[in-house]
């Protein structure tokens, strides 16, 4: 590796910060529009099989496209317009349900071919087709752009990971996949699979949106971040956001089911009411996660640089990621929460009876 003016140059680029502001939009927003409550029967949840399924799924994908994707190219034109219309709406329903509660507040409801529909419809549908027509009929990276961010929160927004466990088992399974799949996959296929497949739906007629493109300034060529590099770590991040709403909601109320590791009252020990102690470390583990996210994805461009070649950015973002939350909910005595998930939690706050408290998965009669 080398630093020349080359390297500078794509470093200093705005591109970089662009994309890095962009993926870093997409993950807060999905994570501000995920769903206060969640229905008990909700299958959007990743189990452990499907954490252990989507990255053999992914692989497969990627080997159909790497031979097959001049065929399947305008597939996925049709498959991804329909979903644009659904994920453009989707991100814009929540801006026009308070412009209708603004400037029309008794019509909530608008009845149209005899079938009642919510009255923010009139203003997400239109503005969502606009949006996918003019991708459809133009070239433009923008648009482009914008409706794969669209994608990447609506998918962010409606896909939850319960826990750290298979959170910690789909970051790392896809560490594996993006490191194979960029640079061994060309000992087997003759070139890198990843960057291929990449360029392929970048190219013309019509950029697809999987990628985020944006043209650089100080040198040729666009800067490229995939939209897997925002969503994988990104699920991931919208389940700290979580962890920080239960521990904000129920801390107060009974403290004890979340700081199972140290809580000996009586014994002279920390209790649960002192011990969640950061020592400097951030209270929120979505700050954290973010900054943790934004750290590894300029770390990635600063290696991408220096090679001058493309790079698995979920290489650099996992250990990041991962390193900073366990450390951080290690330094708070949260391990058990966080690897239990919130939901879990909170199930087992609802069937203890009173007088009894939760200490790493047994029940202990509180001191008096």
């Amino acid at each position: 590796m080398a630093f020349g003016v080359g390297s500078l140059l794509l470093l200093l680029d705005p591109s970089t910060l662009l994309l890095v502001a962009c993926a870093l939009g997409t993950i807060w927003l999905g994570a501000r529009l995920q769903p206060k409550q969640i229905d008990p029967e909700e299958t959007n949840g990743v189990t452990m099989q499907v954490a252990v399924l989507l990255p053999i799924v992914g692989s497969l994908m990627l080997v159909v496209l790497f031979y097959f994707l001049d065929i399947l190219y305008y597939l996925l034109v049709v498959v991804l317009t329909l979903s644009a219309v659904t994920s453009v709406g989707f991100v814009v329903y929540p801006a026009a349900q308070k412009l209708m509660r603004l400037y029309w507040p008794s019509k909530e409801l608008v009845r149209i071919f005899g079938t009642d529909f919510p009255s923010p419809l009139l203003v997400a549908v239109p503005l969502a087709v606009t949006v996918v027509g003019t991708w459809l009929l133009t070239n433009m990276w923008q648009v482009s752009d914008v409706i794969a961010l669209c994608i990447g929160v609506a998918a962010l927004a409606t896909v939850r990971l319960p826990n750290l466990k298979v959170s910690a088992v789909l970051l790392c399974l896809f560490f594996l996949y993006d490191v194979f799949w960029v640079f061994f996959s060309s000992q087997i296929f003759g070139q890198s699979v990843m960057v291929t497949v990449a360029k392929g739906v970048t190219k013309e007629p019509r950029p697809l949106p999987l990628l985020i493109t944006v043209p650089r300034l100080l040198t040729d060529g666009k800067s490229v971040l995939g939209m897997g590099d925002i969503v994988v770590p990104g699920l991931f991040i919208c389940f700290l956001w979580r962890v920080d709403q239960f521990l904000q909601e129920h801390a107060a109320a009974r403290p004890q089911l979340l700081f199972p590791a140290l809580h000996f009252s009586g014994t002279g020990g920390p209790s649960a009411a002192t011990n969640d102690k950061s020592d400097g470390i951030s209270d929120s583990y979505f700050l954290v996660g973010i900054m943790a996210y934004a750290a590894g994805l300029l770390f990635t461009w600063i290696v991408l640089a220096l090679s001058e070649h493309g790079q698995p950015a979920l290489l650099y973002l996992v250990p990041f990621l991962l390193g900073a939350t366990l450390y951080q909910g290690w330094a708070r005595h949260h391990l058990s929460l966080l690897w239990r998930g919130t939901d879990s939690i909170a199930d087992d706050a609802e069937s203890q009876p009173e007088g009894v408290m939760y200490l790493s998965g047994r029940t202990e009669a509180k001191d008096a």
